[in-house]
């Protein structure tokens, strides 16, 4: 086994491969890892009331639309099967972390494919402020990581 040296050239670069040197394993054959915070202790503003009322509206669209409804309870479902989201246990429900983010998502539909939906996720949703940028390192979802869900 060889090692390279890996040249990093700052505090924050450091940081950040120390991170993921001490937090990454290896967890029923997939890798799991730290986020990578700018910050230490960084507290995040509350967006729970935010993603309700984002909930509430998808909710009254979905009402409104049955062929939409069954859509996206279809989806919901492929995901928790795939393992992509998961509920919440009523422990996690309870707890109050000063780093819960709460993920609203919305449909959206390509007109070449009119019977495909797929599931976004507003990252960017802001209470004054475009969180993402200023607390954590960009971002870029990926396919199988596994995400709280509530709601629907």
């Amino acid at each position: 086994r060889t090692s390279r040296r890996v040249r990093r050239s700052n505090h924050e670069e450091d940081r950040a491969f120390e991170l993921l040197r001490t937090s990454t394993q290896l967890i029923d054959g997939r890798y799991t890892t730290g986020l990578l915070w700018r910050y230490d202790g960084t507290i995040l503003p509350n967006n729970r009331t935010l993603a309700i009322r984002r909930m509430e509206c998808l909710e009254r669209k979905l009402n409104r639309d049955a062929q939409l409804r069954g859509v996206m309870n279809n989806k919901v479902k492929e995901y928790l099967e795939k393992g992509y989201i998961r509920s919440l246990t009523t422990e996690e429900k309870r707890l109050n972390h000063p780093r819960a983010w709460y993920l609203p998502i919305f449909p959206v539909f390509n007109p070449n494919k009119p019977n495909k939906v797929r599931i976004k996720e507003d990252f960017l949703s802001t209470i004054g402020c475009p969180t993402q940028p200023r607390y954590s390192r960009p971002y870029k979802a990926l396919p199988n990581k596994k995400r709280p869900y509530f709601g629907a």
